[in-house]
């Protein structure tokens, strides 16, 4: 008997299966990374891509490892909607560029728009 199974010994798990593969472990590792995710649209984003990655490992294992159709497929729909989710996130936090044009104008319309609100408005 292994020291393992004698230090977790019950009544109903005689004896214990081997520690799975290191994709088991990695993908329940950046799952685990995924709920220490802060608040906000970067911590948004850090949710989504941990979960895509743990998403991947499972899959990878599910196909390599499991040899499981159903693991490998449900999985890599995670994986596809999260890297949707993603991109759908970057394209929310890319910078706005304004023509040098827009830049020097912008002023000087909100300036007018303001004024205009202060005379009718008041």
């Amino acid at each position: 008997m292994s020291y393992f199974s004698l230090v977790f010994r019950s009544g109903h798990c005689d004896t214990w299966l081997p520690i799975n593969h290191i994709y088991f472990q990695l993908a329940n590792t950046f799952f685990f990374l995924s709920y220490l995710a802060p608040n906000g649209l970067y911590g948004i984003l850090y949710l989504r891509c941990t979960l895509l990655v743990g998403c991947a490992f499972f899959a990878l294992w599910g196909w390599t490892v499991l040899c499981s159709f159903d693991a490998f497929l449900w999985n890599a729909n995670f994986v596809v909607i999260n890297f949707i989710h993603v991109c759908v996130l970057l394209y929310h936090l890319r910078p706005v560029k304004f023509t040098k044009e827009v830049e020097e104008v912008s002023p000087f319309l909100v300036f007018y728009i303001c004024y205009i609100i202060t005379i009718f408005y008041f």
